[in-house]
């Protein structure tokens, strides 16, 4: 019995982690606690510049996320929904969602970073765009502390 249930565990975590990274994101090195990361969506239609506060970016505090959008045109894009979607590459941390709200030429939202208990560091943080009828991401991978 205990190996059905450890399997049928096994097997929903691989599943959540597949569909996951089922998501066509393209993430990018980014070094948070210098500043702004900046990269493009897929499509290349969206300039995405990802900044998180207060530095520097620790596990288990409240933090600050804020995202400015440009478009193609190079005009700010205000008239989106955004969400920040933060997990660790390769290994399962639970649901950690940031919607982000438009306000003062960016969007922003408050959120934590929880601690990893077998002590690593490295998260990344999908931004997850609507706009219309338009979904737009990208992904930038960073270290906590």
């Amino acid at each position: 019995m205990k190996r059905i249930i450890l399997f049928l565990i096994a097997f929903v975590v691989a599943a959540v982690q597949v569909s996951a990274g089922e998501r066509d994101i393209q993430h990018q090195s980014c070094n948070v606690d210098a500043g702004p990361c900046v990269a493009k969506t897929a499509d290349n239609a969206i300039e995405v510049a990802l900044d998180i506060t207060p530095k520097p970016v620790a596990a288990m505090r409240d933090l600050t996320f804020r995202v400015k959008l440009k478009g193609r045109n190079g005009r700010p894009v205000t008239d989106a929904s955004v969400k920040i979607d933060l997990s660790m590459p390769g290994m399962y941390m639970g649901k950690n969602e940031v919607e982000l709200t438009y306000r003062n030429g960016m969007y922003e939202g408050t959120g934590i970073i929880v601690r990893c208990p077998s002590g690593k560091k490295t998260w990344q943080a999908d931004v997850v765009i609507r706009s219309s009828d338009k979904i737009g991401s990208t992904g930038f991978i960073f270290e906590v502390r």
